[in-house]
């Protein structure tokens, strides 16, 4: 009964998230072993992370991008395209490009 109404004012301070991962945390025998403060970090964490996902989501739908859902490792490398992979072991492909370069012309203006 106290988890129901703990479970209740968690959702009516808009703490969904934590409500959730309480009731996960409820439900699941592995939890009752750690302390407290495991426990009640656990559960703060669950509502940052959602609070956060739910931001960059927000942010991206706002952005008004073509292709929200791309990322780096979607990139098709053809050669018509002739683009070039550069990246070392452990890190995000850096992408360059054969096409000549183009500049801006104010930025080699003489001084």
């Amino acid at each position: 009964m106290l988890n129901n109404t703990t479970t209740t004012k968690l959702h009516e301070m808009k703490l969904s998230a934590m409500a959730t991962a309480f009731r996960h945390q409820s439900e699941t025998d592995g939890f009752s072993e750690l302390s407290f403060e495991e426990r009640f970090g656990l559960l703060v964490d669950a509502e940052w992370t959602s609070r956060q996902n739910n931001r960059l989501t927000r942010l991206l739908k706002k952005a008004g991008f073509s292709e929200p859902g791309a990322c780096l490792e979607d990139i098709e490398y053809h050669a018509d395209r002739k683009l070039i992979k550069l990246s070392s072991p452990g890190s995000a492909p850096a992408i360059t490009s054969t096409r000549p370069q183009c500049h801006h012309p104010r930025s080699h203006r003489q001084r």
